[in-house]
């Protein structure tokens, strides 16, 4: 499968809130960096998703660009992350890095503004 529409797929997982399959997108030693924090190894990053996913009741992911090459995309995409009471739209790139293997080894993810 190549490494936009594994990247594609990854997001909507992760719009799903749908923790295994988020795991199954990632290697075992993947490292995840965001402006709030960093995560490392896939116990660590599974957490910092499913933090994300118990403080929003829904998450909407609108894919505006891809950039890739073989094992690296950036996506660039709108967020809206949505609960009860709040509501925060982001502009966020993800830079994901694919192994050998095509799983994700590694997301840096920037807010824009």
């Amino acid at each position: 499968m190549e490494s936009e529409v594994i990247a594609m797929k990854y997001l909507d997982a992760f719009q799903n809130q749908n923790i295994d399959e988020l795991g199954a997108f990632f290697s075992s030693s993947v490292k995840l960096r965001d402006w709030e924090q960093t995560a490392n190894g896939i116990d660590a990053v599974l957490e910092a998703n499913a933090k994300i996913f118990s403080s929003f009741e829904k998450i909407h992911v609108e894919i505006l660009n891809i950039v890739k090459s073989v094992f690296q995309v950036a996506v660039e995409f709108n967020l809206d992350l949505i609960s009860d009471s709040e509501r925060f739209s982001l502009l966020v790139v993800d830079i994901i890095e694919f192994d050998k293997d095509m799983k994700i080894s590694a997301v840096r993810a920037y807010k824009g503004n």
